[in-house]
């Protein structure tokens, strides 16, 4: 924790500014939910001396990556991680990241599952104490299959600036590549999946991404 590749955070410097000189925009993901890029069960493995338990098992990892929510020094970690990032000068362009208009926004993590929303509530507020110059947003899938989390309170607090949603026809069960007959009914449930969360964010009045 705290130990950082320099070549890698030179290459997202490099980035950033190269973005900036052509007019684009970046979403900085400071988590992740699932194993591919390390994040939540990073932070639990390191606090516990416990191997994640990728999956296989899917029901297993997500249990474990869950703690990372309950567990202090986790949550310290990925604090200081964050503040790292917006205080960070950038020699490319010798600003702080928090000052960079190539920043479109801070995402909280990729697809995060299984959290309190206080957790949401409290970490965009960090951010934001941090940072004013720019939006935060919470990067939820909105509410899939096998999932409770509730979008509108998810997206509710004064410090999420627009909800995000994300839809995974064949991971969710709905498209069988080998079978094209479901690629119907795929298309009628990712529409419905996508309107009701359309409703949920008008509700708030917060755009939808």
């Amino acid at each position: 924790p705290g130990v950082y590749a320099e070549s890698v955070l030179d290459g997202l410097d490099f980035f950033i500014a190269e973005m900036g000189k052509r007019d684009m925009k970046a979403v900085l993901v400071l988590n992740n939910y699932w194993q591919w890029s390390g994040g939540m069960g990073q932070y639990v493995s390191w606090s516990e001396g416990t191997p994640i338990p990728y999956p296989g098992d899917y029901g297993t990892f997500m249990s474990y990556v869950a703690k990372f929510y309950d567990c202090a020094e986790c949550q310290a970690w990925y604090r200081a991680h964050i503040a790292m990032l917006i205080e960070h000068i950038n020699p490319y362009t010798e600003l702080k990241y928090r000052d960079d208009p190539a920043i479109f926004a801070w995402e909280l993590a990729n697809e995060p599952r299984r959290y309190p929303y206080a957790w949401i509530d409290e970490t965009a507020a960090y951010i934001k104490s941090l940072d004013p110059n720019h939006m935060v947003t919470t990067g939820s899938e909105g509410t899939p299959p096998g999932e409770n989390q509730d979008f509108q309170r998810t997206h509710d607090g004064p410090d999420i600036d627009y909800a995000t949603v994300h839809i995974w026809p064949q991971n969710w069960g709905w498209y069988d590549p080998q079978n094209p007959t479901t690629y119907e009914r795929a298309e009628q449930n990712a529409l419905d999946y996508l309107h009701r969360h359309v409703f949920d964010a008008a509700v708030l009045k917060k755009p939808l991404v």
